[in-house]
C-alpha cells in the first residue's frame, strides 16, 4: 500500500513538472500505481498543448506502459483535442485490452471523424457480455457524434444487449438520433 507521504511527494513532483512544462516527467507519472496520481498527471498533460500530443500518443501505443497509463493518456489526448490523436484512438479502439478500448470508445465522441462510427460499432461487437462499460461507451459515443446511420444497429442493441444499462443508453441514443433525423427532415 502506498503511504500518504509517498502520494504527497509524487503530487508535488507532478505539480512541479506541470509548472515547468516537463512533459516527460508527467508522462512518467502516468505509470504511477495510485490512480489519483495518474489522474493528476493526465489533467496536467491535458493542459500542455500540442507539445504533449506525440508523447501521449507514444504512451497509448505502448502496450508495456500498462492499461491504466494508456487510458489516462487517451483522456489527456481528449482534453487536448488535437486531430493528430484520431488515428491512434481508432487503433486503440481495436486494442487487446478492454480498458484501452473503453477509453478510446469514450474519447472518440470528442473528435468529429467519419471513421468513428464504424470503429464504435466494431468496439461494441467485439466486447463480450462482461464488459458492459465498453459497450455502453460505444453506444453513448455513437449518440454524441450524431451517427444517424447507426440507428438500426442501436435498435438492435435495445432489443438484444443483455445489460439493462446498455439497453437504456441505446434507447436514449435512438431517441436522440431519431429526433435529430426528424429535425433535419431526413
Amino acid at each position: 500500500m502506498l503511504t500518504a507521504e509517498y502520494v504527497k511527494s509524487v503530487k508535488e513532483r507532478i505539480n512541479a513538472a506541470a509548472e515547468a512544462g516537463d512533459i516527460e516527467a508527467l508522462i512518467e507519472a502516468l505509470k504511477e500505481e495510485e490512480w489519483k496520481l495518474r489522474q493528476e498527471a493526465c489533467f496536467a498533460l491535458g493542459k500542455m498543448g500540442g507539445a504533449a500530443v506525440e508523447p501521449l500518443i507514444a504512451v497509448v501505443q505502448d502496450a508495456e506502459a500498462g492499461d491504466y497509463a494508456r487510458g489516462h493518456a487517451i483522456l489527456a489526448l481528449e482534453a487536448l483535442g488535437d486531430a493528430r490523436a484520431v488515428e491512434p484512438l481508432l487503433s486503440a479502439a481495436e486494442d487487446e485490452a478492454w480498458l484501452v478500448r473503453g477509453y478510446a470508445a469514450k474519447t472518440l465522441r470528442s473528435f468529429q471523424d467519419d471513421r468513428a462510427e464504424a470503429a464504435l460499432i466494431q468496439v461494441y461487437e467485439r466486447d463480450d457480455n462482461e464488459k458492459c462499460t465498453v459497450r455502453n461507451a460505444a453506444v453513448e459515443s455513437l449518440a454524441a457524434l450524431g451517427c444517424v446511420g447507426s440507428l438500426e444497429f442501436l435498435r438492435g442493441v435495445v432489443e438484444n444487449d443483455p445489460d439493462r444499462g446498455v439497453k437504456a443508453s441505446a434507447r436514449r441514443a435512438v431517441a436522440a438520433l431519431e429526433a435529430a433525423e426528424t429535425a433535419n427532415g431526413e
